[in-house]
C-alpha cells in the first residue's frame, strides 16, 4: 500500500509539472494556476473529510468561511491581480508607458529585467544605454555600411527598429527569440515592424539556429541580448559556443553581449571574458561611467572580437548625450587571469553560482 501511494505521488508530481509548465502557466498565469491547486487540494480535503467524518460535517464550515475570507481579502487588495501583459512558456511578459513628455514611450520587462524601451515616432532613439552603445560602436567600426546581423534575443526590438528606420530597410538582419510572444507583443505595442525589410525573426534558441545555418554564412555582427531573469542562458557563455560565434563571423567581424553583473566583485563577468579570450584575440569590456549605475547590479558590454578598436572611450554621436569606457586592457586581462575563476564549458558552467551574490541581492 505504501509503495503504491508513493507511486501514485510520484506519478502525480512528473504529470503536475509537465502540465504547468507546458499548458497551466502558459494558459492560466502563475498566479491563477496556484489558486487552481490550492481549490482542488481544498476540494479533495473536504471529501474525504466529509467521507470519513459524515456526522461531524458541519464542522467544514469554519475552514470553509477562513479560506474564503482570505480569497476575498486577498482579491480586494490585488494579490491575485498579475502584473504581466501575458505569461508564456518562457517569461512574464510586462508593458508599460514610460510616461515621457511629448512622446509615445513603451517599456518591455522580461520577468525582472527591462529589456527595451520604444519610442513611437522615433525608432532611432535609443534610451537604454547599452543598446545605444551597440549602435555608437558599429558606425564607428562600419561606417554608414549597415552590417550583416545576428541578434541572440529579441526583447523589444528596439535595435532591429532602429536600423530598420537608419538604413531604410536595407541592413540585413536575423534575429533568434525563443518566444512567439514576446515577438507578437514587441509587434502589437511596440511598433515592431519588420515587413518590407530585410529583417528576418526566427523562433527557436540562438545556439541552434546558429548552427543550422550553411557552412558559408557568416556576419559583421552577432549580438547577445539573452536572458533568463537577469543571467544568460548557460548554454549561451561556454567556450564551445563561443567558437561557434567565432566561426560565423567575418574576420573583421565582431560579438557584442550584454551582461549583467555585480559592479564591485562581477566574478561571473570576469569568467566570462577569461573564456572569451579562447576564442577571440581580443575582449573588451565597457561601461557607462554614469555613478548612478555602478550599484549593486551593473551592465556591462563585452566585445570579442581580432580586429579591435583602439579607443578608451566613446562618446555618443547621436541620441542622447552619453559616453563610455573601456576597462584598461592589461587590468582585465590581470583580472581575469585568476585561477579561481573556472573556464564556462558544455561539461561546466556555473554561471548561478558565480552570480549569487547579485541574484541574492535581488531577493532583499
Amino acid at each position: 500500500m505504501i509503495g503504491r501511494m508513493y507511486a501514485l505521488g510520484s506519478a502525480g508530481a512528473i504529470f503536475g509539472a509537465l502540465l504547468a509548465g507546458y499548458f497551466l502557466i502558459s494558459t492560466l498565469g502563475s498566479r491563477n494556476t496556484v489558486i487552481l491547486v490550492a481549490v482542488i487540494y481544498f476540494a479533495l480535503g473536504s471529501v474525504f473529510f466529509l467521507i470519513g467524518y459524515k456526522q461531524n460535517a458541519k464542522v467544514m464550515i469554519i475552514p470553509l468561511a477562513i479560506g474564503v475570507s482570505m480569497m476575498a481579502g486577498a482579491q480586494k487588495m490585488g494579490a491575485l491581480k498579475s502584473q504581466c501583459v501575458t505569461e508564456s512558456n518562457y517569461f512574464c511578459i510586462q508593458v508599460q508607458d514610460v510616461g515621457m513628455a511629448g512622446a509615445e514611450t513603451r517599456l518591455i520587462a522580461l520577468d525582472h529585467l527591462v529589456h527595451s524601451i520604444n519610442e513611437k515616432d522615433q525608432p532611432e532613439r535609443l534610451h537604454s544605454p547599452y543598446v545605444h552603445f551597440v549602435d555608437e560602436y558599429i558606425s564607428l567600426r562600419f561606417g554608414g555600411r549597415p552590417p550583416k546581423s545576428f541578434f541572440i534575443g529579441g526583447g523589444g526590438f528596439s535595435l532591429p527598429r532602429a536600423w530598420i528606420a537608419k538604413y531604410q530597410g536595407k541592413a540585413d538582419i536575423t534575429i533568434a527569440e525563443i518566444d512567439p510572444q514576446v515577438t507578437d507583443i514587441a509587434k502589437a505595442k511596440l511598433w515592431f515592424s519588420p515587413d518590407g525589410s530585410q529583417t528576418k525573426v526566427i523562433h527557436g534558441d540562438a545556439r541552434y539556429e546558429l548552427n543550422k545555418l550553411a557552412d558559408d554564412v557568416t556576419f559583421d555582427l552577432v549580438f547577445g541580448d539573452a536572458f533568463h531573469d537577469i543571467s544568460i542562458p548557460e548554454h549561451l557563455v561556454t567556450q564551445e559556443f563561443n567558437d561557434l560565434v567565432a566561426r560565423r563571423l567575418h574576420d573583421d567581424g565582431i560579438y557584442l553581449v550584454n551582461v549583467v553583473d555585480n559592479a564591485k566583485r562581477p566574478l561571473f563577468l570576469l569568467s566570462y571574458v577569461k573564456t572569451l579570450q579562447r576564442s577571440f584575440d581580443r575582449v573588451e569590456v565597457w561601461f557607462e561611467p554614469d555613478p548612478r549605475q555602478q550599484g549593486m547590479r551593473t551592465t556591462f558590454i563585452v566585445v570579442g572580437t581580432n580586429t579591435p578598436l583602439e579607443d578608451d572611450f566613446i562618446n555618443a554621436e547621436n541620441g542622447f548625450e552619453r559616453s563610455w569606457w573601456r576597462w584598461p586592457n592589461s587590468k582585465l586581462v590581470s583580472a581575469s587571469a585568476n585561477q579561481q575563476l573556472p573556464i564556462l564549458t558544455d561539461d561546466r558552467a556555473p554561471v548561478d553560482k558565480l552570480m549569487s551574490g547579485l541574484l541574492l541581492s535581488n531577493l532583499h
